[in-house]
């Protein structure tokens, strides 16, 4: 009968992610995980973006802090206010019915120009028919007004 035994990894860094901010934190978290760390193994911190080391001395081994991933904030001049950009309206076409709408940028990305084109709507039915009309009697009064009467 063979027997099999699992080394595991024995050669190569891998790199873990996790919310452990020192040592003992980072130990905890990949204990949890039943992970073993080995020499050179990195592991980032998630709550602070800080990069450790695992590092063995004396066969004793420690997750040693790195660097920040993140820089600092910056403390310079702002700059200056950039020019507004212009919109305006180019060409309004109608398109065929049942076409898509289409806009389009005649200009450019500081001065753009839109022109569009509208699909026209289908045709609507047909309206009730209306009364007959009345033709008006016109006259003109004392004052010298046009009077339209509907009998």
């Amino acid at each position: 009968m063979a027997t099999t035994l699992n080394l595991g990894r024995v050669k190569g860094s891998f790199i873990y992610t996790g919310t452990g901010t020192d040592d003992a934190g980072i130990r905890s978290d990949l204990s949890s995980r039943g992970i073993a760390a080995l020499q050179n193994d990195l592991y980032i911190g998630t709550a602070d973006e800080k990069v450790y080391q695992y590092q063995v001395s004396e066969n004793e081994g420690n997750w040693v802090y790195l660097f920040t991933m993140k820089g600092e904030t910056g403390t310079g001049a702002p700059g200056p206010s950039g020019a507004a950009a212009t919109i305006s309206i180019g060409t309004v076409t109608t398109g065929a019915a049942g076409s898509q709408a289409q806009v389009t940028n005649a200009g450019t990305a500081s001065a753009a120009v839109f022109n569009f084109v509208i699909p026209q709507g289908a045709k609507g039915a047909d309206g009730a028919a209306g009364e007959n009309g009345k033709t008006p009697t016109l006259t003109i009064n004392e004052n010298g007004e046009l009077v339209a009467a509907f009998e």
